[in-house]
């Protein structure tokens, strides 16, 4: 017996001990046969898959075969599958943030690794300073104490060029937290003597919905070719994303 990666070939009796699992278009009357090694011609053809005779169709067989894994795929997870309970994650890498997506998940809190990656992108460390010259350029600073309300700011995860496949390629983890997502400064609190304390918090959905809006080379376009994978084959939701960390600043 010989094992051709799908079924067992019994060369005793010139045939496959299996149906092949795939029924063939017609391009030869002989390939109805889902028994047959071939159509049985052993001598011109062979068929290292057990699926199709090796050559001309090969790629019509990888499309077929493809196609209805992806098929497959797409009926366990939209009509099968049971989804773990809505939960809280830790999304600190993007395979956490898939699988919070695949999941169903309420919502993702990214810390650890991820955090850090955050903390160290300079489209949000841009955002911040524009922040703290907010609360720095207030009337009272450095002269007495005080509280302000929250300040917002937005920034955008990309590449220093601000292009969204420089920022993979690159493999910066922060892309993948958030993309265009909103940075707050809360709890603001502001001694005498100008020190600043402040708790940072980010907000972010974690998506693959095509903004038509952006330019070519923008996010939009890996959104447009995940799109169909995320939500219809794997049957992924939306994750609303956030992380926060506490800050002292001292003064200038």
């Amino acid at each position: 017996m010989y094992w051709y990666n799908s079924r067992w070939y019994d060369p005793s009796l010139g045939r496959f001990n299996q149906p092949d699992i795939i029924i063939p278009e017609q391009y030869h009357t002989l390939d109805w046969d889902r028994y047959s090694y071939v159509r049985s011609n052993p001598v011109r053809y062979t068929d290292s898959s057990g699926h199709c005779i090796n050559g001309i169709f090969t790629l019509a067989c990888a499309a077929v075969v493809g196609g209805g894994i992806l098929l497959g795929t797409a009926i366990y997870n939209n009509f099968i599958r049971e989804p773990s309970e809505p939960t809280d994650v830790n999304a600190s890498d993007f395979g956490e943030l898939l699988l919070a997506g695949y999941e169903h998940a309420d919502h993702a809190n990214i810390t650890g690794e991820g955090l850090q990656s955050l903390q160290d992108d300079p489209s949000l460390q841009a955002a911040q300073e524009r922040i703290v010259a907010r609360i720095t350029s207030e009337p009272g600073y450095g002269e007495q104490a005080y509280d302000l309300e929250d300040i917002s700011d937005s920034f955008t995860a990309n590449g220093p060029s601000g292009d969204w496949y420089q920022a993979a390629s690159e493999g910066n983890p922060a892309f993948w937290m958030v993309h265009s997502a909103t940075l707050s400064a809360t709890d603001i609190n502001v001694s005498a003597d100008g020190t600043i304390s402040l708790k940072w918090v980010i907000a972010d959905i974690f998506d693959y919905k095509p903004e038509m809006d952006r330019g070519f080379s923008s996010y939009n376009i890996f959104a447009v070719l995940i799109y169909p994978y995320y939500y219809i084959v794997a049957d992924a939701e939306d994750v609303p994303t956030d992380a926060e960390w506490d800050e002292k600043i001292p003064p200038e």
